[in-house]
């Protein structure tokens, strides 16, 4: 496994990409719970600084990124040339929507700050950051396709499933969906109790 991150000089830039990325994710998730709580108990300072903390920390790291996401791309660029760059049709229109979903969601989270209801501005901002989620993870696998086609093909391999983790997978699927519907009735059970109760 050592070998492998040595070998690899973009393992530090996806590195730094995914922590930075992590980032916009948080201060979208602020946003989020601003409109939450604005929605529930009515506009108030911190709910106004929950969206605004969320759309600048978000803003911050997309501008960040924009650096982070260039470096990598110059070190996938020298491994693969010219794989983003037109040579993988697929690869490169997923990573323009993905860039374009993501920049999209900056002025989305700005008007939000400035909107007496930003709840709209701020759906609409996390619906972005999703469609910019889903390219990215379409060029991470176009990128595994192509980094992985010389050594490994997929159709030459043996196929026999293993049940054990699929059913593993399944038990702890069940188990997650159970304890999030559990979550959220607790929590509108406990929105419906009138706080002198």
């Amino acid at each position: 496994g050592a070998g492998l991150v040595r070998g690899d000089e973009t393992v530090g830039r996806r590195l730094f990409h995914f922590i930075v990325g992590s980032f916009a994710v948080t201060g979208l998730i602020f946003a989020v719970s601003g409109v939450h709580k604005f929605r529930r108990a009515g506009e108030d300072e911190y709910s106004r600084f929950l969206v605004k903390a969320g759309a600048a920390l978000y803003t911050f790291a997309t501008l960040l990124q924009a650096f982070v996401g260039t470096a990598l791309l110059q070190g996938v660029q020298s491994i693969h040339p010219g794989v983003f760059t037109g040579g993988d049709v697929v690869g490169t229109r997923a990573l323009f929507i993905g860039i374009a979903c993501a920049t999209a969601a900056i002025p989305a989270l700005y008007f939000a700050t400035r909107a007496a209801r930003p709840a709209v501005w701020v759906y609409g901002a996390a619906a972005l950051v999703v469609g910019a989620l889903s390219s990215m993870a379409v060029v991470r696998d176009r990128l595994r396709d192509i980094s992985l086609a010389p050594f490994y093909r997929v159709e030459a391999q043996d196929v026999a499933v293993q049940w054990s983790p699929v059913i593993l997978f399944g038990v702890l699927a069940l188990v997650a969906v159970a304890a999030v519907i559990f979550m959220v009735r607790y929590a509108l059970r406990r929105d419906k109790v009138s706080p002198n109760a």
